[in-house]
């Protein structure tokens, strides 16, 4: 089973005033009761420039989440009727 949690929009805001204000990654996972491993990805994944900005990382979260997901196959209402019939 897995129980693997995403990090919420909070957590990355947290994760950014953190990041900014130079604390560890290793004190930032212990704030957030995180592995550091999984604040070290974030930021790695995340980062611009050597910026960290919450509101990015959450954009390109939910712009991942989308992509992965299986698409309609017929979204077209027309095409579906002219298939079914």
């Amino acid at each position: 089973m897995n129980h693997y949690t995403h990090l919420t929009p909070k957590e990355r805001e947290i994760i950014m005033i953190s990041y900014e204000n130079d604390i560890s990654i290793r004190k930032i996972a212990k704030i957030l009761n995180r592995n550091a491993s999984t604040i070290s990805r974030e930021l790695k994944k995340n980062k611009e420039n050597g910026n960290y900005s919450a509101y990015d990382s959450q954009t390109r979260y939910k712009a991942r989440r989308l992509s992965c997901r299986p698409k309609k196959r017929l979204d077209n209402k027309e095409l579906f009727k002219l298939v079914k019939d």
